[in-house]
């Protein structure tokens, strides 16, 4: 009896996609401190990059003179 040369195909995962089943929370349905946790995480990395942006801006700027 003949056996197919063929390999039967092997179904990968979908990466980088979320489970259809699984949903984010909505930031308004978040508990009022978590709220206020994650706003003041995001106002700290905004001033951080900010931060970083002035220093190399001042760095670009001496070694143009």
């Amino acid at each position: 009896m003949p056996q197919s040369s063929r390999r039967a195909r092997l179904s990968q995962p979908t990466l980088f996609q979320p489970h259809p089943r699984q949903t984010r929370p909505h930031f308004q349905t978040l508990p009022e401190e978590i709220q206020h946790k994650v706003i003041r995480l995001l106002a700290r990395l905004l001033r951080l990059h900010a931060d970083q942006r002035r220093v190399a801006d001042a760095t670009r700027e001496a070694g143009d003179e």
